[in-house]
């Protein structure tokens, strides 16, 4: 067994040709990794830096190129795919972004951009496929209202009284449906700017097995009705 001298600690895989040739020190397109690669330990000065900016001005990528990068970076040919970040990587990410405060400017120009990120100006549109109903529980805003409702009921589940942090779902006394029709909501960006929708008073903590407990005996009681 060989490992790659590039420090990876991966294990170079035998090939055929290695009796020929011999095994190599790295695998293939790790040799310029880390200390081996020209540039390690060096930086560009601020003049190179701002040449760089400079040539990269107003220069955008084609329909085309976009949609092959894309394809080369989704699901199985994507480096990351299958992949999970280490406790330690995990810890350095948090412990690197302690004390980063976004400037002002910053604020302004994330405030700006905002306004592209709905419906057709976003760069993920489809024509409207999503569901609004999916679309809203997906939102930041809903994850938002569901935590005030578990904190308004402290963590507890209504029905059974058991705390359970990892296991909670937030009801809708009010069905979101209802409230949909009623508001006559159309979007997603008329769903966040209407505030009946975000009442917490509409929302109650249950735990899963009380929450579906709860939705058969509905789902029952409207089947009754008919």
């Amino acid at each position: 067994m060989k490992l790659c001298e590039c420090g990876c600690g991966q294990e170079i895989t035998k090939q055929a040709h290695h009796k020929r040739y011999g095994i190599p020190r790295f695998i293939r397109g790790h040799q310029n990794r880390g200390k081996n690669h020209p540039c390690y330990g060096k930086h560009h000065s601020k003049e190179t830096k701002e040449k760089m900016r400079q040539k990269r001005l107003g220069s955008h990528h084609s329909k085309n190129t976009i949609e092959e990068m894309s394809k080369n970076r989704s699901g199985k040919n994507n480096a990351m795919y299958g992949k999970h970040h280490t406790k330690i990587t995990k810890e350095k990410i948090r412990l690197a972004q302690i004390g980063h405060i976004i400037s002002e400017e910053t604020r302004l120009k994330l405030k700006k951009n905002r306004r592209y990120q709905f419906g057709e100006a976003n760069s993920m549109w489809k024509g409207g496929i999503t569901p609004l109903n999916f679309a809203i529980r997906n939102n930041n805003k809903y994850l938002k209202w569901r935590k005030q409702v578990f904190k308004k009921d402290k963590y507890l589940c209504q029905e059974c009284k058991k705390k359970k942090n990892n296991n909670l779902q937030a009801h809708h006394i009010k069905s979101l449906s209802f409230l949909i029709k009623k508001y006559k909501i159309k979007t997603l960006r008329q769903a966040i700017n209407c505030k009946g929708l975000w009442d917490i008073k509409n929302g109650i903590t249950f735990c899963k097995k009380c929450h579906k407990k709860l939705h058969s005996e509905l789902s029952l009681t409207t089947l009754r009705c008919r």
